[in-house]
């Protein structure tokens, strides 16, 4: 049997109000990327000034702006939006059903909140 590709399953679990946690994973680390990006641009910082801010690689930094890397660790999350002055970050992950027992995933939303001057 073939193997679906991602936006395949993707569409296949949402058509069936279900998600994987390979796509929660890929979406979270999109919606993190995306907020620290905007962030990092707004206080006009370079990717190696934020690297050394956060107290690690460039390389890392990158990969973590680029959205598509899911080994993240929370503590470098929380570390590189410090570094841009955040002051709160949280994250939802939406409840649709349970099935004998265990919950599933059906969303997953992140929000960073920087400080104001």
């Amino acid at each position: 049997m073939r193997r679906k590709s991602d936006i395949r399953n993707y569409v296949a679990k949402r058509a069936e109000g279900k998600f994987t946690e390979r796509y929660l994973l890929v979406r979270l680390a999109g919606q993190i990327a995306a907020q620290l990006e905007e962030l990092r641009e707004e206080q006009g910082f370079s990717q190696q000034q934020l690297a050394d801010r956060a107290h690690t690689s460039k390389a890392h930094v990158n990969r973590l702006l680029r959205g598509d890397y899911t080994g993240t660790s929370l503590k470098s999350i929380v570390a590189v939006a410090q570094a841009l002055g955040c002051n709160r970050i949280e994250v939802r992950l939406l409840v649709s059903d349970t099935r004998k027992g265990k919950p599933r995933p059906a969303a997953a939303h992140v929000h960073l909140q920087a400080l104001t001057s």
